[in-house]
Formats: C-alpha cells, structure tokens, sequence
C-alpha cells in the first residue's frame, strides 16, 4: 500500500468482504457505504471513481480527510464484474500537487466536486463544506473560464478549469497584486529612469547655460569699464563661435576708439601749438612797432 493509502476494501460480487488492508484502521461506516460505492463503480463501467472528501476521525477536533477511489473489478476473461476496491486516500497527495503551485502563484487553490462540496482548499478551512453559494465561487459556470473576487479583503483573479473524466472544478485565486507586482517594478523603474535623465538634462543644460553667459556677462564687465574711459579692456577671445566673434569686434572697436581719441587729442595739441604761433607771429611786429616808436620819442 503507498504511504498515501489509509485503507483499501476488497467486495466479491456477492458482496462479501474478504479483506482489509489498512494502514489507519478501518473506517465505521463501510456497510452503509458499500451501496454507495458499488453504485458509482457500476455506473462508471470499469472505469475508476473518484468520491468527493470526507471526514474519518472519530475526534471532531482533530480531522482525518480522505478521498476515495472505487472501481469494479473484473473478470479478466469474460470482463464481467467480479467485485468491488475501494481506496481511502489522504489529502496529502493533493496538498503536495497545490502547495507547489501556490507557491507559483501566490495565491489559494480550491478544489470542488460536481456538487460544488469542497474537495481541498489550500487553508483546509473549508473541507468537505458546501460553498455554492459564496461570491467567490458562484461566477464559476461552465467548463472553465475567469472572474475577480474578494476574499478577506484581498482581490483575487481566479481562473477554473474542470476535469472531463473526474467532474471535479479547480479554481487557483491568484492576488491581483501578484499580477501587477511586475508593472508595478516597471512603472517604478520607469519613474525613478525618468527623474534621473530629467535630474541630468538640467545639470548639462545648467552646465550649458553657464557657459554662455558667462562670456556675456564678462563681456557686459568690460563694456561698463570702457564706458567709464578705461580702453586697455580686452576680452578674452577662446572660441570662433558667435561670442567669439563679438567679443573680437569689441576688442577691434575698443582699439579703434583709442586710436581716435589719440588723434583727436594729437590734432588737439597741433591746434593750440599753432594758434600759440599765430598770436606770437601777431605780436611780434606789435612789439617790435612799439620799440621804434618809443626810441623816436
């Protein structure tokens, strides 16, 4: 018997129990079962049936849930029925298969039969319960399909599928948050790539608008201490761009302006040397006229 079976229950077809082999001790209700069982096998035609969870232990505190598998057993010549096996199976072999694709995806997994009475539930809150009529499990029509739900408070996208040979509905809730948690890191990334090229254009375009007007502003300096008479001002000139350029024609006006007013203040003292001579030339004779006439008298 595989660890995971709890009992196994051999029929002849005369409904004679012949034996028992059992790994937890046999279950109390058998006789009222057999009919039960032997139904479902005979409808199946051979073919193994899956029963829905149900409850063993005796202590209601302490829950011992099993599925069973029921199959007729046949004869090999004739293929006529012969009896009847029963398997008690725990839940351990489902819990295994769930809890590793709750890990996947974070979420819950509910198993229903075709009366809708759970099957497992990844909390093992709800075992052997009907919730037909929960919001949560109520969207769930047809072979398979999706809705949202809320349960406790959290937003689920639940996904369902039903198996064509068993009839049993599996529904894996996944958080929603789960789900955005990728676009979510994305949209962060997104927002945080954003401020960081924003934060480096301004500092390049800083950097950009400091270098052109600082040459401005150096050159505004020079232009107020030319105004106030000082013409050794020269700006700087380092680039062939457009300050360049001005900063060159300032420097030639600069130059130029100085050569006028050294030929203005040169023509200047010409002119007053030659009055100067003038007025000398004027009085000279006057003086000379002067002398005579005093020696005449």
């Amino acid at each position: 018997i595989k660890p995971d079976t709890t009992s196994v229950y051999i029929w002849d077809s005369f409904g004679n129990f012949y034996d028992n082999f059992r790994t937890d001790g046999v279950r109390k209700n058998v006789a009222q079962q057999y009919p039960v069982w032997l139904s479902a096998a005979s409808d199946a035609e051979g073919l193994p049936v899956l029963l829905s969870t149900q409850d063993l232990s005796p202590d209601p505190q302490v829950p011992s849930f099993v599925f069973s598998v029921v199959r007729e057993l046949r004869d090999m010549n004739s293929l006529g029925p012969i009896g009847l096996i029963v398997l008690d199976t725990k839940m351990t072999l489902l819990e295994k298969t769930i809890n590793e694709l709750d890990q996947v995806t974070k979420g819950k997994t509910i198993i229903l039969d075709n009366q809708n009475n759970v099957i497992y539930d990844s909390d093992k809150l709800f075992m052997n319960s009907d919730l037909s009529q929960e919001s949560y499990l109520t969207p769930a029509v047809g072979p398979s399909g999706n809705f949202t739900a809320t349960m406790n408070g959290t937003d689920y996208l639940c996904n369902y599928t039903t198996s064509e040979v068993t009839g049993w509905k599996v529904l894996v809730y996944v958080p929603k948050t789960e789900l955005t948690q990728k676009a979510t890191i994305t949209r962060n990334a997104t927002m945080v790539a954003t401020l960081l090229i924003s934060a480096i254009a301004y500092m390049i375009s800083l950097v950009i608008i400091i270098a052109l007007t600082k040459p401005l502003t150096k050159m505004t300096q020079l232009m107020k201490q030319a105004q106030k008479g000082n013409f050794e001002v020269r700006f700087p000139v380092k680039y062939q761009d457009e300050v360049g350029i001005l900063g060159r024609h300032f420097n030639q006006m600069v130059v130029r302006i100085k050569e006028l007013i050294d030929e203005i203040t040169w023509s200047q003292r010409r002119k007053n040397e030659a009055e100067i001579r003038a007025l000398q030339s004027q009085i000279n004779p006057h003086f000379i006229y002067n002398t005579l006439e005093t020696i005449r008298m």
